[in-house]
């Protein structure tokens, strides 16, 4: 995320939690933090936050909601759950994949 995106994801909170008014520094801290971040993902943080929320997050607050949204997008790749009864050894060979892929 970008200086300026981060700008942006701070004055969506700031929007959301109008009573906080925050400090060179903190801004400078949020900003560092939001850095690794994707944009996107922290708009929707915004938004889990503000749903859940009734006070401006702590960055662990944050950063949780971040991460939430990472694992729910890394889990779209995943195949779509079948049915199916398969035999022990395909569950076998399925499962050694998956390991060997973890490695």
């Amino acid at each position: 995320m970008t200086d300026d995106h981060a700008d942006y994801v701070l004055a969506k909170l700031s929007v959301v939690f109008p009573n906080k008014t925050l400090t060179v520094e903190e801004v400078k801290f949020w900003i560092e933090k939001l850095a690794p971040y994707d944009f996107d993902d922290g708009m929707e943080a915004v938004g889990m936050v503000a749903d859940s929320s009734k006070f401006w997050p702590s960055w662990s607050e944050f950063r949780d909601c971040l991460h939430a949204i990472r694992r729910r997008h890394d889990t779209k790749g995943l195949p779509a759950p079948t049915t199916e009864p398969v035999s022990k050894e395909e569950a076998k060979r399925y499962l050694s994949e998956i390991r060997a892929s973890l490695r």
